[in-house]
């Protein structure tokens, strides 16, 4: 089922390959998408034909590595648990099951019924298959077809089978199909070695059948937002140390099919409260269930309590935020210099935490590095980047000077704050920024920087945190080396730049002095060289602010000295001037 809805969606993918995705996602068809929509076609075929590939060579590794190893039964081991049993079972060339005696009679031989199929799973008692041994064979043939188990043997065989049951979680998708969530017994290969038959009318799961062996005992248990999508992947959680007792949750990853996920957040730092104080998970002020609480304790994330039907902990990891000013890389290619980050969940033990609380970025969303992972919707950690190196390979310049927006939501880990809002309720945040004086400051700082980079469109982004992680000293080397080659050739350009403009400021003084001279006496002449002039100030205007851009850059600081620039700002003042006076003495006439 799962393989056919993975090949509606990617038609050219193979059978094998849809399900070789699904195994590797252990047959969650919710996790199987999410995974392979994160990539795209070309990663996604090389990633599963590498799959397909390791799949064959670990099946013929256990072939030849297995069959030396297979014996036939010499003798039957003691029964200490079905564990146990099944691994010396898989040992032998002989197929081992264990029976139960429904009945004995002189004439009709011994009736037995199967126990567990073979995989270890509670036979359903009632519609497993009847076998029936005659009598002389079975008086004869105890110790080497068979054993009888003794008592204490038997005691553990009724354990088994009350523990071995069956269980499936599951999400209906429609009315027609089911996805597993979760299986037990862990291990089995629930859609090869079964047959599971969903009631369409009942919307529900009503027989599974070992395919070799019978119907199994079975519980089913559909999915209706408490249990999530819980498989032992742990949880990301991406944060930001602001203080010894703040911390700030800016985006985490979650595999859960809830739509209506919420989570909550405390630090017990200093308070004397305990982890286990912090596990239960009670409704929150609109009613709602809490799926998740994060416990963080002396800067760190310690617990991650989740509700899966009942209260556990969760696995996590907690991945740390690079400073702002960090040169970061980004996923799938590229490198940017992180400019700010969210206030996000803001976890304090004080009552002010001076943390800011924007959650907006400046730039706008970048088209190139989406995150593939569900979060919460109040945390997509969307971080701002000025690019340095883009996916394509393009090398920006560096700027020497120029207005960076600052992180006003931090003032720890070069994350300086530009406004120090106390937030008073301890957790949770507020999504007003503070000061308006600030906020058109920043907004100031964009629209230079946007300016500033006309022909760069798309440097300044917006990107998921998830996207980055720290650049390397030999990552930021080499960014260095490719930028020095960029150098030379923008001083070359700044250079014959800089040469032209100075070239076209003499000749329009020239042509300006020559005309106001011959035109002095002539209305017409008067109007036509006021009219000829404008043009030829518009594109001198524009030289002069690409040389203007280019000097900004670093290592153009000696192509082009300040007493030189000067003089050109000194001659196109004095054009204007010129030609201002034209204009009047035209209009006068």
């Amino acid at each position: 089922r799962g393989a056919k809805q993975i090949l509606e969606t990617f038609p050219y993918l193979t059978k094998e390959q849809a399900e070789a995705a699904l195994r590797k996602n252990r047959l969650d068809i919710t996790r199987t998408m999410t995974w392979m929509v994160s990539q795209d076609e070309i990663s996604l075929l090389t990633s599963i034909s590498a799959l397909v590939a390791e799949e064959e060579e670990k099946k013929k590794k256990q072939e030849s590595s297995a069959a030396p190893n297979i014996k036939p039964i010499k003798e039957f081991p003691e029964y200490q648990g079905i564990v146990e049993f099944l691994k010396f079972s898989q040992n032998t060339t002989d197929t081992i099951l264990i029976y139960r005696i429904e009945s004995v009679n002189e004439l009709e031989g011994i009736k037995l019924r199967c126990a567990f199929d073979r995989n270890g799973v509670t036979m359903h008692p009632g519609y497993s298959p009847n076998y029936v041994l005659p009598l002389p064979k079975f008086l004869s043939r105890e110790g080497e077809d068979f054993k009888i188990f003794t008592p204490e043997e038997n005691q553990r065989v009724m354990r088994d089978l009350r523990n071995r049951m069956l269980t499936i979680t599951y999400q209906s998708l429609d009315k027609t199909d089911f996805s597993p969530i979760s299986v037990t017994p862990e291990g089995l290969d629930l859609f090869a070695d079964y047959k599971v038959v969903f009631d369409e009318r009942l919307q529900k799961l009503s027989k599974v059948y070992h395919r070799t062996d019978g119907p199994v005992l079975f519980t089913g248990e559909k999915d209706r937002g408490e249990f999530g999508l819980w498989d032992g992947e742990p949880i990301q959680i991406y944060t930001i140390a602001h203080s010894d007792n703040t911390h700030r949750l800016v985006h985490m990853h979650i595999n859960d099919i809830r739509t209506d996920v919420t989570v909550d957040a405390v630090n017990i730092t200093g308070t004397g409260q305990t982890v286990e104080e912090m596990n239960e998970l009670k409704k929150d002020t609109s009613g709602r269930l809490l799926s998740y609480r994060i416990v963080v304790n002396k800067g760190m994330v310690e617990a991650v309590f989740h509700h899966s039907g009942r209260t556990k902990r969760a696995k996590f990891v907690e991945e740390t935020v690079p400073p702002i000013g960090s040169l970061v890389t980004i996923r799938g290619g590229g490198m940017a210099t992180l400019q700010w980050a969210p206030a996000g969940l803001v976890v304090s033990s004080d009552t002010k935490s001076g943390v800011g609380t924007r959650q907006e970025p400046f730039h706008k969303k970048a088209h190139f590095c989406q995150c593939g992972r569900k979060h919460p919707m109040e945390l997509p950690g969307l971080v701002d980047v000025r690019l340095e190196q883009s996916p394509d390979g393009h090398i920006f310049p560096e700027i020497i000077s120029h207005s960076t927006p600052t992180t006003d939501n931090s003032n720890n880990n070069n994350n300086n704050n530009g406004n120090n809002n106390n937030n008073k309720s301890g957790s949770g945040s507020t999504p007003a920024w503070g000061a308006e004086s600030q906020v058109e400051k920043q907004k100031a700082n964009v629209e230079a920087d946007a300016k500033r980079t006309e022909g760069e469109i798309g440097r300044y982004v917006a990107i998921p945190v998830c996207c980055v992680s720290l650049a390397s000293d030999a990552q930021r080397d080499a960014l260095g080396e490719m930028r020095r080659q960029v150098v030379e050739e923008r001083r070359k350009e700044l250079a014959t730049a800089m040469d032209t403009l100075e070239a076209s400021v003499k000749s329009l003084e020239k042509a300006l002095t020559s005309q106001k001279k011959e035109a002095k006496n002539k209305d017409q002449e008067l109007r036509d060289a006021e009219g000829k002039l404008t043009p030829d100030i518009a594109g001198i205007d524009s030289l002069r602010t690409k040389v203007a851009e280019l000097r900004e850059l670093r290592g153009m600081e000696d192509v082009v000295d300040e007493k030189r620039f000067k003089a050109v700002d000194r001659a196109m003042r004095f054009i204007a001037f010129q030609r201002r006076a034209l204009k009047r003495a035209s209009s006068r006439t």
